[in-house]
Parts: C-alpha cells; sequence; structure tokens
C-alpha cells in the first residue's frame, strides 16, 4: 500500500508541475493572449500571475516580451516621443524647427549640419525657397519690355552719347525712356523734374516693375534761382561747407525719397539708381570744382537708395551703382570735348557696368534666364 501511495505521490507532482509551466507559457509573451491567473488560496497571489497586467512604463497598444518588456518593431508600437518625425538627412525642410533632435529648439535654424533648410525650405539644402516652395523672393521677370522705365538727366538722354541704345544692345530690350536732358530732381535744371517722369510713366501705362534712373546732378550744376547763391556751389571746392549747396542737396534727398516711396505704391519692385562719375572740371556747364558737391551728394544719394528698402517696408530695393571705377583712368578721354558729358565710348562702359551688375543681381531679367520670377 506504502508503495502505491509513493507512486501516486510522484505522478502527483509530475501532473502539478505540467500544469505550472502550462500557465507560464500563455503569458503576454509573443502577443499571445493573457495567461489565466493562478488560483487562490494555495498561497500564490492573483496579481503575480504571468499576463495579468502590462509591465510598467509599456506604451498602451505595445507589443510586449514575456517578461513585460517592450517588443521590437511589434506592431502598435509607440512612435518616437520627439524630433522631427523623419530623419534629419538634408531630405526636407522644417519649416518652424525641430522640437528637440537638432541640438535644441530651432524655430528658424537647426544648428546642425545636415543640410536641411528650416523656414520656407524647398528640401533642397539652401535656406530661401526657388520658387518650388515657401518663400521665393527671385526678384520679377520682365514679361515684356514696357515693364521697364529709364528716367532723369542727360546722363542718360543725350546728344553726345548713345546711352539708350548701348544698354538696349546689352540688354536685348528697349525699356520705355522719360529721361530728358537738363532735368533735376527736385529745383532747377531746365527740363521735367525726374519725379515728374516718373508720373508721366505710370499714366502712359502703370504695369511697372523696374525702374533705371539718375538724377540730383542739375539741381546743383543749373540751381533755381530761389537758391542765392547756389549758382557757385559748382565753382567752389568749399561747397559742402557752404549752407546753400547743403540746403539744395537735401532738397533733393527729400524729392527723391518721396518718389522712391510713390515707386513702390504703383507696384516697382526695382529701381537701379546709378550716380556720376567724377567728370572733367574748369568746362562751361560743369563749373571750375564740379566734383567736389559730387563726392558730398555720392554718399547722401546712396543712403537714399540702402534705405528705400525698409523705408518701404520691403515693397522696393533699390541698387546703388557708382559709375567713378567705370571711369576711373579715362578722364578725359571717355568724356566729349570740354564737356561734363561722356562720349560714346564713356556711354558703352555705363551700359557694360550697369548691365553686369543687373545680371549678376538678376535684376531687369526675362523669364528665359532662369534667375526670376516669372
Amino acid at each position: 500500500m506504502s508503495r502505491r501511495l509513493e507512486t501516486f505521490a510522484v505522478l502527483a507532482a509530475v501532473f502539478l508541475a505540467a500544469c505550472a509551466s502550462a500557465g507560464s507559457e500563455d503569458g503576454i509573451g509573443n502577443g499571445g493572449m493573457p495567461g489565466t491567473p493562478g488560483a487562490p488560496g494555495q498561497g500564490s497571489d492573483p496579481t503575480a500571475a504571468s499576463g495579468d497586467l502590462p509591465s510598467q512604463g509599456s506604451m498602451p497598444g505595445a507589443s510586449t516580451t514575456g517578461d513585460g518588456t517592450p517588443a521590437s518593431g511589434g506592431a502598435g508600437s509607440a512612435a518616437p516621443a520627439t524630433g522631427d518625425g523623419a530623419s534629419d538627412d538634408g531630405s526636407g525642410g522644417d519649416v518652424g524647427g525641430d522640437a528637440s533632435n537638432d541640438g535644441g529648439s530651432d524655430a528658424s535654424t537647426d544648428g546642425d549640419d545636415t543640410g536641411e533648410d528650416d523656414v520656407g525650405g524647398d528640401g533642397d539644402g539652401d535656406p530661401v525657397g526657388d520658387g518650388d516652395a515657401v518663400g521665393d523672393d527671385r526678384p520679377p521677370c520682365l514679361s515684356a519690355d514696357s515693364e521697364g522705365v529709364i528716367i532723369g538727366d542727360s546722363f542718360i538722354n543725350w546728344s553726345t552719347h548713345s546711352f539708350p541704345a548701348d544698354l538696349a544692345t546689352k540688354a536685348g530690350q528697349t525699356w520705355r525712356l522719360y529721361a530728358v536732358g537738363g532735368a533735376s530732381m527736385a529745383s532747377g535744371g531746365i527740363a521735367t523734374l525726374i519725379p515728374d517722369q516718373f508720373e508721366q510713366a505710370v499714366l502712359a501705362d502703370p504695369n511697372i516693375k523696374l525702374v533705371l534712373m539718375d538724377g540730383g546732378g542739375n539741381d546743383i550744376m543749373i540751381p533755381a534761382a530761389t537758391w542765392p547763391g547756389g549758382a557757385e556751389c559748382k565753382n567752389r571746392q568749399d561747397a559742402p561747407q557752404q549752407q546753400v549747396c547743403v540746403d539744395i542737396v537735401d532738397f533733393a534727398v527729400e524729392k527723391a525719397e518721396a518718389g522712391m516711396d510713390r515707386m513702390a505704391e504703383v507696384g516697382v519692385s526695382d529701381v537701379v539708381y546709378f550716380f556720376y562719375p567724377e567728370v572733367p572740371e574748369g568746362t562751361p556747364l560743369g563749373g571750375l570744382y564740379p566734383n567736389a558737391m559730387l563726392v558730398y551728394g555720392r554718399g547722401i544719394a546712396k543712403e537714399v537708395c540702402d534705405g528705400a528698402f525698409e523705408r518701404t517696408g520691403g515693397q522696393l530695393r533699390c541698387h546703388f551703382i557708382d559709375l567713378v571705377p567705370t571711369f576711373e583712368g579715362h578722364n578725359p578721354e571717355w568724356f566729349y570735348p570740354t564737356d561734363i558729358h561722356p562720349n560714346h565710348q564713356g556711354s558703352a562702359a555705363m551700359a557694360d557696368t550697369i548691365w553686369q551688375y543687373m545680371t549678376d543681381a538678376c535684376i531687369g531679367q526675362q523669364a528665359s534666364s532662369g534667375c526670376c520670377t516669372p
């Protein structure tokens, strides 16, 4: 009898061990159904049975292994908590900045070296768009010659040279010409004021994207009689220290700024403003020392031009071109004899300089150039 009891006890132990093993293998491991908790009353803790609760820290819906740790690559695994949501390999722009993956918050730039474009980017690795995404700030193309207008004085339109034709040859475009010899910016001169030339262009056709201009020289060279002593500004080396000469320039600056503001209102996007070279001295028109005031006025004219973008709230860009380097070493041979106006050589050099600048800056270009916004 005792032997039979011993045999029965052994079989019972084997049976119980097998049941316990089967219960542990039916847990959450490998995504299986939760195992059945062990029956209470035998000293076991109901909450300790395998498969009864997800492991601490696992994301809801995440697959876990048999011990409750997250399973790698399982369906329903949690998305990354931070970062771009894409690998930072330069294949796409952030537009608004990464939350954390790029070494810190970067609402405009990442501070990483991945080559991605952040704001307004189009995925090509540069910081601005190229017309195929947000932020295209390329200059507009000219779709018709009439969208370009030329205003100014005799340095543009005069019998001693051929600047309009020289420029048209370079550009392959013939813009509307309103410049007249003897015109001034604000006072003096013997022709239509330069700001009024622009108004003439607007009346003829207000669709203007580009203005090429000069101006301000005749305000000094042919001063108005309303400026007592103004006629001596071109004959004095100390003219910049004479109040009347300064006042004439200040008035011209005021009108030039107002004129550019008006251009922005009409819809002009770019102004190319070129300023005179140093001219021959001692001529009947230019006077004894014309360059004293030209040197003084050059820096002020550049300030007017450079300030146009901010002054117009970003509507108008003014591009200043100084012709002094172009004419350096060619005075007086590039000027008409006993005159301050360029001859044909001088105007051809002007056209070369101006059109080269415009090409490099993509100003006044046609769609075929590929650099502008159609």
